[in-house]
């Protein structure tokens, strides 16, 4: 049997170390494309996941792209497409070229490049297996043409190989992590829910019996029932919270699913809070670029997606401080900004924010009211409609949060 030239400079048994040192999935994949770079002399590595309800590949990890979308269809037009449908390897020295040599219907999507700034010549693929089941692919690209060799190919698929073995033990772990994180989240819900409407509660029983004594003072009086409706909105706030993000959960659509201008949305939104914001002493800039694509959303999701995002950084943001809502074009879509010069979140928990339940240390030690809902609910509806949220942050400094949206005109 003919031997396999061994990973130039690196043994087996260094490779499985170094996956294996990582239990979680994204470290995982990052290490699988630096290793994809490294062994094949690649320039750049991406690693696509499938994604079963969307038909599509999402690029989970793509070295030298970072910060940019990347999906493609779950079709055999595209490169990746092709090997993840048909779960064949493929090597192309030319990939500018006629294709049709291997496959009569392979050719190259050259979208990604075009988003990317780039042109890929070379190219390498190969499935990722777990327990034999198709999960992504792994492709290393370099913009010369012939820089991949048959050997190099084999690298590839080796290394492909071990990743699916690698991967397969970070999903167990993170699923043991998983189910131990979302049933300590129940327990600090319920500790949090359970705060949030007794305290409002017990406030409103209180001022209720000091109104009903000061029949003599109408002002004293008019000043006690004031607060209680102030806290009883807290808690119709605190309700409202609840049912939008289980509506959202359950998947339903709440207004009409059509293009929706987002420069439009983010002045009505910004108008919405020139209440918070005033009573917070914090300052709202709009930056709208009016030639950005309309995107093509539920109507009725799409404003709490802007409403959530405004306000949580009006909340975070202390007295004099300032808060920017952007909206401009972007890689075939439209990206939303929200800046603010807020208290920014600590490093360790900027991964954690969009899970169930979930609020930032400093954010809980303010007494800020919330739920750790809210971003669950604007990143399930994003995602619903093609898109991709995130966020960066300096402790003290500030926070950015982000919703890139692909563009839907009504001829889409």
């Amino acid at each position: 049997m003919e031997q396999r030239p061994p990973f130039r400079g690196t043994a087996w048994y260094s490779i499985l170390e170094s996956l294996l040192g990582q239990v979680d999935r994204e470290p995982t994949l990052r290490a699988v494309a630096e290793l994809a770079c490294k062994e094949l002399g690649a320039e750049r590595a991406t690693v696509f996941l499938v994604d079963r309800a969307r038909r599509s590949l999402r690029g989970t990890v793509a070295l030298g792209t970072e910060g940019r979308p990347l999906e493609i269809p779950l079709d055999e037009n595209s490169v990746a497409g092709w090997v993840c449908v048909r779960g064949r390897p493929v090597r192309i020295e030319d990939a500018t070229g006629d294709l049709s040599a291997i496959d009569a219907r392979l050719r190259h999507d050259d979208r990604i490049d075009r988003l990317i700034g780039y042109t890929t010549r070379s190219l390498c693929a190969t499935p990722l297996r777990v327990r034999g089941e198709i999960i992504g692919v792994l492709e290393a690209l370099h913009p010369e043409p012939g820089r991949f060799s048959a050997e190099d190919a084999e690298r590839l698929e080796d290394l492909g190989a071990v990743a699916g073995l690698v991967l397969h033990v970070a999903g167990l772990y993170q699923d043991i992590k998983d189910l131990r994180e979302v049933e300590r989240r129940k327990s600090d819900f319920i500790d949090l829910l359970a705060h949030e409407i007794k305290e409002p509660i017990a406030a409103v029983q209180m001022l209720a019996d000091f109104a009903i004594e000061m029949e003599q003072d109408p002002a004293e009086r008019h000043r006690l029932l004031a607060r209680i409706v102030l806290r009883a909105r807290q808690v119709t706030g605190l309700v409202n919270e609840l049912l939008e993000v289980s509506r959202v959960k359950r998947g339903l659509v709440l207004g009409e699913v059509r293009p929706v201008d987002l420069t439009e949305l983010a002045e009505a939104t910004a108008r919405g809070m020139e209440d918070l914001a005033e009573r917070r002493a914090v300052a709202v800039r709009l930056e709208l670029d009016r030639t950005t694509p309309p995107a093509r959303i539920d109507d009725g999701l799409a404003p709490y997606v802007f409403s959530n995002l405004l306000s949580n950084a009006i909340k975070y943001t202390d007295g004099g401080g300032t808060v920017r809502l952007c909206v401009r074009p972007e890689a075939d879509g439209a990206l939303v900004e929200v800046f603010d010069t807020g208290i920014g979140i600590p490093p360790g928990e900027l991964r954690h924010l969009f899970r169930e339940f979930y609020r930032a240390s400093n954010a809980r030690s303010r007494g800020v009211d919330g739920t750790g809902l809210g971003l669950v609910a604007v990143k399930e509806i994003v995602e619903r409609y093609g898109g991709r949220v995130g966020v960066e942050s300096t402790l003290g400094k500030g926070s950015r949060f982000w919703v890139w949206l692909p563009a839907g005109g009504a001829g889409d």
